[in-house]
């Protein structure tokens, strides 16, 4: 995605605050021309996640990128502190901000809005 902005959205399929911010994470960033890239690590039974969870998810909250983590190795390397984790990543794959738990849309909205 280098050079664009990117969000990316890590968390739990059974977590609200990650259902909730999967809910608003497209349109929030296409408003601020950011790309948005959710991960899902477990599915809603709390089993690794698939191919098809990820199919599931994207079609649910209408999400363009769903990507999933069937061996553990991105919550092991970005998201091992929180259920859910967002990533605002600059246009040079720098990491900008990291909102540890829930992210209201205002706040993901300030924290693109000065990328």
């Amino acid at each position: 995605r280098y050079p664009s902005e990117v969000v990316i959205v890590i968390g739990h399929a059974y977590d609200q605050q990650f259902q909730t911010i999967s809910g608003y994470v497209q349109d929030a960033a296409d408003k601020r021309n950011v790309i948005p890239v959710v991960v899902v690590l477990d599915n809603a039974n709390q089993q690794p996640s698939t191919q098809s969870d990820a199919g599931d998810w994207a079609s649910t909250y209408a999400l363009n990128t769903v990507l999933y983590d069937s061996t553990g190795d991105i919550r092991g390397d970005w998201a091992f502190t929180s259920n859910t984790v967002t990533y605002v990543i600059d246009s040079d794959m720098k990491i900008d901000w990291i909102g540890y738990g829930y992210v209201d849309e205002d706040q993901l909205d300030n924290k693109m809005k000065n990328l």
